[in-house]
């Protein structure tokens, strides 16, 4: 048997909290700032375009990205370079972001 009252008793409609889930797209989305933002990177650099509050809460797949699709490390590529790959972001898994949203919801 499950205890679910935890889960129950802590919603983010009763704490206040949320939690947004963010794919850098080029359209940004506008949420209050404070919010908690699990970035997905694998197509840009997180430490360039990530979000500068959350960054804890990142998943970060542009090394391997950068590796896998062009074929050099991230370093040798000029800053802002971008991974233009159909198939990048598929290195981030499902784990990947029940991960961060289980250490988010551990923290809070």
């Amino acid at each position: 048997m499950t205890d679910t009252s935890a889960t129950e008793e802590a919603g983010p409609e009763d704490t206040g909290k949320a939690l947004v889930l963010f794919m850098p797209s080029g359209q940004r989305g506008y949420f209050p700032v404070g919010t908690p933002v699990i970035g997905l990177y694998a197509t840009s650099n997180p430490a360039r375009t990530g979000p500068y509050l959350s960054r804890d809460l990142t998943v970060n797949r542009y090394e391997e990205a950068v590796r896998q699709y062009i074929g050099k490390d991230s370093a040798e590529l000029r800053w802002g370079a971008r991974v233009r790959h159909p198939d990048a972001m598929q290195l981030i898994t499902i784990d990947d972001v029940k991960g961060k949203i289980d250490e988010f919801m551990a923290k809070n």
